[in-house]
């Protein structure tokens, strides 16, 4: 095995040893969804929650190994049902808050931030012809032709020379548009956090995470559940 093949192998022995640690020591665990991921917002978050929080993001599919994928594999009773949840953008969240309050708290640390390539745009942009605005330097008029804006020039002034539709509302931005929506200091991708399903340490409860729930009706319903 190579030395890259032995790293990557311990970070995972790692992160399934960290979680299930956590899951013994917090409350409850929670899969949460995200979008548009920026790790300057995630990293405040973790910093402001981690008195009484611990968020996980790795391999979906190691993080299923830390848990079980079977009643009978499970780490804790319940927990296989946690694991079935983990597909796509998605991390855990162990934690002592309420689910109310973690909802409370992803709210809060939500964030409006440039959109990627990719990203799906959240209005139409549309650059006027004329001096175009802004701190722009005129050195980048070469930078900003290569971006598909139509521009030269005007004694020291950068000048449009016809109307040019950046992206319209719900395009996949490409490269270029992502990068001429930042340059003109538009905002279009919201990061945030979304509860989607909690496990209950106590109980082994388990129930998708609806508006409004609080970590206790989660627990009762799904208890009842499981007792049907």
């Amino acid at each position: 095995m190579t030395q890259t093949g032995k790293g990557g192998m311990v970070r995972k022995e790692r992160l399934v040893e960290r979680m299930q640690q956590a899951v013994d020591e917090y409350e409850r665990a929670i899969v949460f969804s995200f979008e548009n991921m920026r790790s300057g917002p995630f990293k405040t978050m973790r910093e402001d929650l981690a008195l009484h929080s611990r968020f996980f993001l790795g391999s979906n599919k190691v993080m299923q190994v830390a848990l079980g994928r079977t009643a009978e594999g499970a780490f804790r009773p319940g927990l296989d049902k946690l694991s079935s949840q983990l597909t796509g953008q998605v991390g855990v969240m162990c934690t002592n808050k309420s689910v109310a309050d973690v909802a409370a708290e992803f709210d809060s640390h939500g964030e409006l931030d440039f959109a990627r390539s990719g990203a799906i745009a959240t209005q139409d942009i549309v650059v006027p012809a004329g001096p175009l605005g802004g701190t722009f330097q005129h050195t980048m008029v070469p930078q900003l032709r290569k971006l598909g804006l139509p521009c030269e020039l005007q004694r020291g002034t950068i000048v449009v020379r016809s109307e040019t539709k950046v992206c319209g509302e719900g395009d996949k931005l490409s490269p270029e548009a992502a990068q001429l929506a930042k340059l003109l200091g538009i905002k279009m991708a919201w990061f945030s956090l979304t509860p989607v399903f909690v496990w209950e340490r106590e109980s082994g409860a388990t129930a998708a995470v609806v508006p409004g729930m609080e970590a206790a009706g989660a627990s009762s319903s799904s208890a009842a559940a499981s007792k049907a």
